[in-house]
């Protein structure tokens, strides 16, 4: 393999590691700003929507830039998702928001994507 060959190789994986570091951070974050505010007092829902922006800027600074309107869907869809399955199906705040993020993360990406 020329080196040409290897660079090409090299630049989609570090930009696959680089998104999965943002992605993990983005979600570490999230969580325990989510904790936080609930451990505040903070009713669910809002502090859904909170640690969703929260990520958002934390995926910002590492480097996985998202439009407004991603950001702003993934602040609705969180607070919406956790409040239908908390008061819908019955899992704690903790269990909503942790069963909500995947989905909302994987949206998210797909629509900075597409």
């Amino acid at each position: 393999m020329t080196t040409l060959a290897i660079s090409r190789v090299a630049r989609p994986a570090r930009r696959l590691t680089k998104m999965i570091a943002a992605v993990a951070g983005s979600i570490v974050i999230g969580y325990a700003l989510y904790r936080m505010l609930l451990d505040a007092g903070t009713p669910f829902v809002l502090a859904a929507a909170v640690a969703f922006a929260g990520a958002a800027v934390t995926g910002h600074v590492f480097g996985r830039r998202a439009s407004g309107a991603v950001v702003l869907g993934g602040l609705a869809t969180s607070a919406f998702l956790v409040w239908v399955l908390d008061q819908g199906i019955g899992l704690s705040p903790v269990a909503a928001y942790l069963a909500a993020v995947p989905a909302i993360t994987v949206a998210a990406l797909l629509a900075k994507v597409g």
